[in-house]
């Protein structure tokens, strides 16, 4: 599934390194990268959202953040 490839791909560019802290990410630049539409980059980035490594902000931009840590892990 074009999501789930569009969700690892990202996840792997914020983990290495490829974007820095509060860098910008361009939904229209992935998109062209990876060679599919912006709706699969957009629900990964989504995904991505909920799990702490980025920032949506509707009509400014999707910011790369860092996870916060785990609250189970000690």
């Amino acid at each position: 599934m074009k999501e789930e490839q569009a969700y690892k791909t990202i996840e792997n560019m914020i983990v290495q390194g490829k974007f820095t802290m509060q860098e910008s990410i361009s939904i229209n630049g992935l998109a062209e990268e990876m060679n599919m539409s912006r709706t699969p980059v957009h629900k990964a980035l989504a995904q991505l959202e909920r799990e702490g490594y980025t920032t949506i902000t509707p009509q400014v931009g999707v910011f790369v953040r860092r996870p916060e840590p785990s609250r189970s892990a000690s």
